[in-house]
Parts: structure tokens; C-alpha cells; sequence
């Protein structure tokens, strides 16, 4: 324990009974005073302060007895409680000692819940699952809202190891997450859970069911994982590559947005991809090969059409052009 943090063996009470009020306002105010802390803004801490949305995100998640669990951010416990009731085991991921130490003293009386208390970003996901089959490991969160992006993109790079995610977000980046084509909120995260899933969201929850009230309202987004890719990719990181080409600049039309990240499809060490020679005349060629107008916009290229460009840009670049 840091030297500067109290003990807590006893917050709230011996019994541990009133730990099943953490959803109420009041109670989370009482622990964090006893804890001597603020809600740290730096981390994202916002506590969920409403049992009907604690019981709809319990009901999105479709859990089984026979399923692990990853919660990351596990604040004062509240969620870990409720997700250790209904499943064969809980791991929760929190960062602040604090609060790892207070959702210990929430979770006691619960011997299928492990807080860790470590830097979800460096935290590999088929170490929190190690030895469970893939069809029982799932991901359930609050997440905090400062590195909710940089983790939304671990779960696609480390998705072997998980077979569903059920997460609370800002409205903003829910609705980035499931944008379709040819709307302002489409992008390089749409589509890359359009490549290895179907999210949706499944419900919105206001800024008034937190505390503190952050200033945004949330949603809860669910979206099962496939190991493979819904549509066929023989290079998955050149994918990316070329989507985030599109999507450079967003304003101009995808042969000039590309055009001008011409660098992101050089070859690879050991790969015979888009060689560096590549002219504008050349990517044109690629694209109208892949039955797409040069003249559009990233924007408004499918998930399966970004697949497809990709293919005949790697399938074309045998030599120069």
C-alpha cells in the first residue's frame, strides 16, 4: 500500500453490508471521504450512481454462470459486485491503489473476485484469461473516459483473447464506434469493429447518473469479436494502413487523400506489398480495380470496400507502376 493511504480494512462497516448501496449517491460521497480522496479528474473517475442502469448494463452483457470477466476500472467496487454475482469469476483492472484497495474491501466477502492493481494498457489480455476458453472470457466496463479510444483499440489488436465487449462510453466515441458510411462521426474505429464485429448501442445513460456529473452523457455499447476478419484481408496491418491513408483528409477526395500518404504503402520487411514507386495514376488504376470512383471520399467507403481496395492495392504492387 502507498505510505500516504490510510487503511481501509474497515470502510463502511465490519459487515460489509451497506456495500450494497454503493449505486447511491450519498454512500459513494461517505467512502470517498473516508478514503480522504476526490474523484480524480486526471483518471477519469466518474461512479455510476443508478442501480437501474448498473442492472440494464448486467442485462447487455448476457453473461453465463460459466463466464470470466474483465472489468477495467474498477472505482469503489460497484460494478465488480454486481458481475462477480452472476459469473464463475471476476478480474477487475484498477490503476489508482486507492481505489484497488477500496473495491478489495467491497468485494471480501466474493472469492471469485482478483483486483489488480495495474495500468490496463499494460496489461496483456490473454494473461487476465490464461487457461479459459475463449467463449467464456468477456469485457464489461466503465470505462474511463481519458483512455477509453487507446483501449477500444487494444480490444481489436488483442482480440484473441476475448469473445464479446459490453463497455460504457462517452456518447461521442459510441457513436464513432458504430458510425456507418457517409456520416460525420465514420472513421478508422468504425471500421475497424465493422471488420471483426457488429457493435451496437444499446441504450444511453445521462451525465445524472454519475458522480461526479461529468459533462457528457454516456451510452452502453455491445459488440461479440471474431478472431478472423468478417471480409477477406491477407494483410491486416497494410489494412490499416490504407484506411488511415483515406481518412487522412477527410475533406479531399480518396485518390488525393491517398495520394498524398503515399509513404503508408511502402513494402514491409519480408512482404511484397505496394511497392514506393507508386504514382498517382498507378493508385487511380488500384482503386477503379476495386470498383470504387476515385472522386469519392473515404468517408464513404464500406468496411468490405476498404478490404477490397487494400487486396488490389497489395495484389498490383509486384513492380513498379
Amino acid at each position: 500500500m502507498h505510505p500516504s493511504t490510510p487503511s481501509h480494512a474497515h470502510l463502511i462497516g465490519p459487515d460489509g453490508e451497506e456495500w450494497e448501496h454503493l449505486w447511491q449517491p450519498h454512500v459513494v460521497q461517505s467512502v470517498l471521504r473516508q478514503l480522504g480522496r476526490a474523484p480524480s479528474q486526471s483518471l477519469g473517475q466518474n461512479f455510476l450512481v443508478d442501480r437501474n442502469v448498473l442492472n440494464r448494463i448486467l442485462q447487455i452483457a448476457s453473461l453465463r454462470s460459466c463466464d470470466h470477466v474483465l472489468e477495467i476500472g474498477a472505482g469503489l467496487g460497484v460494478l465488480t459486485r454486481a458481475l462477480s454475482a452472476v459469473t464463475e469469476r471476476v478480474t477487475a483492472i484498477e490503476i489508482d491503489s486507492a481505489m484497488a484497495s477500496a473495491s478489495r474491501d467491497a468485494t471480501a466477502d466474493r472469492p471469485n473476485v482478483r483486483i489488480l492493481q495495474q495500468d490496463i494498457r499494460e496489461t496483456e489480455l490473454i494473461s487476465v484469461f490464461r487457461g479459459v476458453p475463449r467463449d467464456q472470457c468477456h469485457v464489461v466496463a466503465n470505462l474511463p473516459y481519458n483512455i477509453s479510444k487507446v483501449i477500444l483499440r487494444k480490444f481489436i489488436v488483442e482480440r484473441r483473447a476475448i469473445r464479446s465487449v459490453t463497455v460504457m462510453l462517452q456518447k461521442e466515441v459510441a457513436e464513432r464506434m458504430v458510425a456507418r458510411p457517409a456520416t460525420p462521426a465514420y472513421g478508422l474505429i468504425a471500421v475497424a469493429y465493422g471488420l471483426f464485429g457488429e457493435p451496437e448501442i444499446a441504450c444511453s445513460v445521462s451525465r445524472n447518473c454519475f458522480y461526479p456529473k461529468p459533462g457528457v452523457d454516456s451510452a452502453v455499447v455491445r459488440t461479440n469479436l471474431s478472431v478472423h476478419p468478417r471480409f477477406s484481408i491477407t494483410d491486416e496491418d497494410f489494412f490499416f494502413r490504407v484506411v488511415r491513408a483515406g481518412f487522412s483528409q477527410r475533406r479531399k477526395t480518396l485518390l488525393n487523400s491517398m495520394q498524398a500518404n503515399l509513404d503508408v504503402l511502402h513494402p514491409r520487411a519480408g512482404v511484397r506489398s505496394a511497392d514506393c514507386s507508386l504514382t498517382r495514376d498507378g493508385l487511380r488504376e488500384r482503386i477503379l480495380n476495386a470498383g470504387i470512383d476515385p472522386e469519392r471520399r473515404a468517408e464513404t467507403l464500406t468496411t468490405e470496400e476498404f478490404a477490397t481496395l487494400t487486396h488490389h492495392i497489395l495484389r498490383s504492387g509486384q513492380g513498379p507502376t
